[in-house]
């Protein structure tokens, strides 16, 4: 299970999970959290919080879900397993990673 909390500039929280579909396609927590957002006119993000389930290891944002996230600016990230450790990162900073990788 994964979810994850949207703090936008504004002051403004959107939560959300992953949603998986019948056909097993899937949309990312923090994607969806964005596309609330910006449904709603906000645009401008200070941090999101994306929580796991999983007890070992931080859940990882996809390549897609560091694209859009990158996509609104530099801001922070915190990855939380079950465990409530966490990790803490720049958006872009991740995005510049995965594109190394590629």
């Amino acid at each position: 299970m994964l979810a994850a909390a949207l703090l936008t500039v504004a002051g403004r929280v959107f939560t959300a999970c992953q949603t998986e579909g019948l056909n097993g396609t899937s949309v990312s927590a923090e994607r969806v959290a964005i596309l609330k957002a910006v449904s709603e006119g906000f645009m401008e993000f200070e941090k999101i919080v994306i929580c796991s389930d999983q007890t070992v290891g931080f859940p990882t944002p996809d390549g897609a879900s560091l694209q859009m996230l990158s996509a609104y600016g530099n801001f922070a990230i915190c990855v939380v397993n079950a465990t409530r450790t966490y990790q803490e990162f720049q958006s872009q900073e991740l995005w510049d990673e995965y594109k190394r990788k590629l």
